[in-house]
């Protein structure tokens, strides 16, 4: 009864004759039919589809489907789960995702984020614009790798910085003189660490 009521049909309009074409866009009864031979032999699917109401709304449902024989005849069981609320909040992750990528690649300093091991995972487009070195070029390497870095006076101190940094999580900053290819450049280095959402 919660899916005639979903879709603004009766109980009986439903059961009495319609399929999954009716409701489904996705699903012409060709593809349907071409389907059918994949579900029944994984038994068991989970996807994510759309239905449309009576009134032409669109629900993104996803659904879970079982096949099983009984007596000689083969049956579809299909659970369908409304997943509206779902792709909102992945809407909204989306949008937040995309504000924060842009503060962060518009502000004047070099943000980058580094595994336990020294390797980037992050670095934001101030560092490609002032090191002359593609982001994707960075991602998995050790720090050492930007150019100019293990060659300054202090990369000593930065990764005794990093290193007490793992072992008290405290936040250190230092000052840096960099060589880049461009000239010799200054940094104030502020190093915090970043925790998991329990607090380690």
């Amino acid at each position: 009864q919660s899916a005639a009521d979903r879709l603004g049909y009766r109980r009986d309009e439903l059961s009495g004759g319609m399929g999954v074409p009716d409701i489904d866009p996705a699903w012409p009864m060709e593809q349907w039919n071409a389907l059918l031979p994949s579900l029944r032999q994984a038994r068991q699917v989970t996807l994510d589809t759309t239905h449309r109401t009576r009134d032409g709304r669109d629900i993104p449902i996803e659904i879970t489907s079982n096949t099983f024989e009984f007596e000689g005849q083969h049956y579809l069981m299909a659970i369908a789960r409304d997943i509206s609320e779902r792709r909102a909040a992945e809407a909204a992750l989306r949008t937040r995702e995309l504000q924060l990528r842009t503060l962060v690649d518009h502000t004047p300093d070099i943000i980058l984020r580094l595994d336990l091991d020294g390797r980037y995972l992050f670095a934001n487009a101030m560092m490609e614009r002032v090191t002359g070195v593609p982001v994707e070029r960075l991602i998995g390497q050790p720090i050492e790798c930007m150019s100019g870095l293990a060659e300054s006076t202090q990369f000593g101190a930065l990764l005794e910085a990093m290193d007490a940094l793992r072992r008290t999580g405290r936040p250190a900053e230092l000052e840096m003189a960099v060589p880049l290819a461009s000239g010799a450049r200054e940094f104030n280095v502020r190093l915090v660490p970043e925790e998991d959402a329990d607090g380690a």
